[in-house]
């Protein structure tokens, strides 16, 4: 008697059930690939990696594609240690992505190459605005900056090239659980003073439970970013002595021709402050810190081997997501005008103007579908859109009238009426370069201030000089190429006249930027 089963014979009426189904999905995906091909597809490409801000934008994305049948809209997301190889790949290879994040191209050669001027579509009302707060009003109207900041507006060209989609803040997140043992309270710390008692309220705690508790977690890059912000406010006042122009922006070279001019010096007051005040936070950080990466901070930080962490509004939804325990933001623990020891070099919180405008997003010359392009940023930076993406990723929007809906986002919200920046003293590459390279001083046993500037200020100097001889070869290289721009706007519209009228002032002023680059580093020895 066989013992094989009588199934596999009983189910042999399913194989042309099976075919049948296979056949009709064969021909559905055809179908569908041939839709595809009939679509319209605008390819979108960034290097914003961090937690929910790819969601957020696939979310828009499907909403866009939903009011535009018959468009797809295809994001690439590529790590930014890679993005400057990529995007110059894709640039120079003739196939970029239709819209591409502007912000690591520094050359405005570069730019005007390769990318289609914003400024005429600035003028005219986002269609996507009808019904809201901001209809009727001209599109540049509806950012914050006014589509005049860094990576945004070249003034060297007298062109917008690029609308932000969001705002980025730095800030201190805090283990709401941790602050309340500590200080028995929630509220963090708002200025240096207000740190320095914390640690103190650290160092008790320590003593009363045992435990190691690092104060700050800090990271290499955000290191950076205070450094910065230390210079910023401490040379508020200072800045009016070497601000010749008395512009609201202080161009970097302009303040490295004031330092070889003698208007200030590393041995000043404010910049030995600025450093004090580093060197007390970065005390508070974990050792090495500078060289840490922000997955390194963030971890310690997670596991609540840290009260708090240096970071931004960027690591808000992930921390929202990854931390078992009450998220408090809290601002830089700066000095204000109440500090008994740096008080009267700084005006205060700075006006918050240029500088933290983020997700800049640019139009390719080489995009095929450049009016659908231009129309999915449109929509993007809606009031509409903006208020979605910045609710469901949990940072700002740089586009006005929407307010935050989480309490701890008002901590990011932006400056309106404060006082201007100050400056930093790392004006290019090699000045950033001779900073970082050189900043461990300050936290070596028996590290000064004084002692980081008697050990570096050669050192500053040259950098200073290396930097602007750079500037000097790219501002000579962007007046030779303005010259053919400027003459072939004067022979076309009354519109072009106007921009060419903008482009010979800018001739102008880069002429004279010229002029005292080459008197200043003709000083200079080789």
């Amino acid at each position: 008697m066989s013992t094989k089963s009588p199934w596999p014979r009983r189910l042999t009426w399913l194989v042309p059930i099976i075919v049948y189904i296979a056949s009709l999905l064969f021909v559905f995906f055809k179908f569908q690939e041939k839709q595809d091909q009939k679509a319209i597809v605008i390819r979108f490409a960034h290097w914003n990696l961090h937690e929910g801000l790819r969601e957020g934008y696939d979310e828009l994305a499907r909403h866009y594609e939903e009011l535009n049948p018959g468009v797809k809209i295809k994001q690439t997301v590529v790590p930014k240690r890679v993005w400057y190889s990529w995007q110059q790949t894709r640039l120079v290879g003739g196939d970029p992505p239709d819209i591409i994040q502007l912000g690591r191209i520094t050359e405005d050669e570069v730019i005007v190459q390769n990318f289609v001027p914003l400024s005429e579509f600035a003028k005219e009302p986002n269609p996507y605005n009808v019904d809201s707060q901001l209809e009727d009003v001209a599109w540049r109207d509806t950012f914050f900056d006014g589509l005049n900041s860094i990576r945004v507006y070249y003034p060297a060209l007298q062109e917008i090239y690029g609308v932000p989609s969001m705002m980025m803040s730095l800030c201190v997140f805090y283990n709401g659980d941790l602050l309340k043992a500590i200080t028995g309270s929630s509220k963090p710390p708002q200025n240096y003073r207000d740190y320095l008692v914390l640690r103190d309220q650290i160092d008790a705690y320590r003593e009363r439970t045992g435990r190691t508790l690092i104060p700050i977690a800090g990271a290499s890059d955000y290191g950076t970013y205070l450094i910065g912000n230390c210079f910023q406010i401490l040379t508020q006042k200072r800045r009016s002595q070497i601000d010749l122009p008395r512009v609201l922006t202080l161009p970097p070279p302009q303040v490295a021709l004031a330092y070889l001019r003698g208007d200030w010096s590393l041995q000043d007051a404010e910049i030995q402050g600025a450093l004090n005040v580093f060197q007390s936070l970065g005390r508070g950080m974990q050792p090495g810190f500078l060289h840490l990466k922000r997955e390194d901070a963030s971890l310690i930080f997670t596991q609540q081997k840290t009260l708090a962490m240096l970071s931004g509004s960027w690591d808000y939804f992930l921390f929202g997501q990854e931390c078992n325990f009450p998220l408090i933001v809290g601002p830089l623990p700066l000095p204000d005008p109440a500090d008994p020891d740096y008080g009267h070099f700084t005006n205060g919180k700075p006006h918050e103007g240029e500088g933290n405008m983020n997700g800049v997003f640019g139009i390719t010359k080489s995009s095929r579908h450049r009016e659908q392009a231009l129309d999915f940023l449109r929509y993007l930076t809606s009031h509409t859109a903006s208020a979605r993406f910045a609710t469901s990723t949990h940072t700002l929007p740089a586009t006005l009238e929407i307010e935050p809906t989480d309490q701890n986002l008002r901590v990011f919200a932006r400056v309106e009426d404060g006082p201007v920046h100050g400056f930093n003293i790392g004006v290019g590459a090699e000045s950033h370069r001779w900073l970082m390279t050189n900043s461990y001083r300050l936290f070596q046993p028996g590290g000064t201030a004084q002692n980081f500037v008697d050990d570096t200020t050669d050192a500053f100097r040259q950098s200073l000089i290396s930097d602007l001889r750079t500037v000097l070869k790219d501002q000579i290289k962007t007046n030779q190429r303005t010259d053919t721009i400027v003459m072939a706007a004067l022979h076309r519209t009354t519109t072009q006249l106007d921009r060419a009228a903008g482009l010979f002032s800018g001739q102008i002023s880069r002429e004279l930027e010229i002029a005292q680059l080459q008197h200043a580093l003709a000083q200079e020895p080789d």
